[in-house]
């Protein structure tokens, strides 16, 4: 760890992804040639950990792998990035994750494939209040919700901001949400949550549910947020090569917790993370082509800031 840098700690999920690049998706029963492919680590909570670190920040991670070759390639993928992994569970005769994506060209759309093995769920046990000493921010993503209402209920207490990654709905959420300070939800999250339509009541419902920050990402339209002063409308950014958009929502949490961490208004946090999850899609997976600081930099420093 680099002293005097803030720590982030990520609890959730992590898997193994294989992704595959093809011209078109076949019909029932055809086949078709996959042109490139990558294996790499996947997982919200874990890629979003990957993009602190190539960001600079401290960041430890917590989920749980099974003790086969797969889970000691998932260790792997988050050491190689700088992610500390020493309160990583291993689940002795468990089968790891495993995630297979078809991304089709040109239209960049996805299909995935997932299972969690035999992954037992994260328990409020497995979570102690160690895990939270010399913390300053907790990222969650909402894959073991109850022991991760538990441990961000904890954090609260102890003034640690969370931070929760609400890519997919799931019921029985509403308690981590009460217990989050910031929520970045995608779309279709937001609008199953909250049972409205519109992003910008949602962003009010989400708000009276517990966070005082909510963001909602809107894929190709960019993204909306809304704190105590303001509300904010952050237009998409282009590099003109974009190729996949896997990952993509989970570097934007990342790099918007490391915009928080470092006190940025709501604008600037939102800018700054879709530079880093645009700089993402410049090939297959979110972690290939993950930016670091200064070419998140450079890219915000060529793009104007919306009012």
């Amino acid at each position: 760890m680099t002293p005097n840098t803030p720590t982030v700690l990520c609890v959730g999920h992590c898997t193994l992804d294989t992704i595959g690049l093809v011209d078109h998706v076949p019909a029932s029963g055809g086949k078709v040639e996959i042109h490139e492919f990558t294996v790499q680590g996947g997982g919200a909570a874990a890629t979003a950990g990957v993009a602190l670190a190539r960001l600079g920040v401290n960041t430890r991670f917590v989920g749980k792998v099974g003790d086969d070759e797969r889970g000691d390639t998932i260790r792997r993928s988050l050491t190689r990035d700088g992610v500390a992994v020493d309160d990583l569970i291993v689940q002795r005769g468990a089968t790891s994750q495993f995630s297979f994506i078809v991304v089709e060209l040109p239209s960049r759309r996805r299909q995935t494939y997932w299972t969690r093995g035999t992954i037992a769920t994260l328990t409020a046990d497995e979570l102690g209040d160690h895990l939270l000493d010399g913390v300053d921010l907790l990222l969650v993503d909402g894959f073991h919700p109850q022991a991760q209402s538990d441990l961000a209920r904890r954090a609260r207490d102890r003034g640690i901001t969370v931070l929760f990654d609400a890519g997919q709905f799931a019921p029985g959420l509403e308690p981590l949400v009460a217990h989050t300070d910031i929520i970045i939800a995608s779309e279709r999250f937001a609008m199953e949550f909250c049972g409205v339509g519109q992003p910008k009541a949602a962003l009010d419902k989400l708000r009276q549910s517990g966070p005082s920050i909510a963001v909602i990402t809107m894929g190709v339209e960019g993204s909306i947020g809304k704190d105590e002063s303001s509300m904010h409308l952050q237009p998409p950014m282009r590099i003109g090569h974009e190729r996949d958009n896997t990952g993509a929502g989970d570097v934007y949490r990342g790099a918007f917790a490391h915009a928080a961490l470092h006190k940025q208004p709501l604008g600037r946090a939102m800018a700054f993370a879709t530079a880093a999850a645009t700089l993402s899609l410049r090939t297959l997976g979110g972690r290939q082509s993950m930016p670091d600081l200064d070419e998140v930099h450079a890219l915000l420093a060529r793009t104007p800031l919306a009012p």
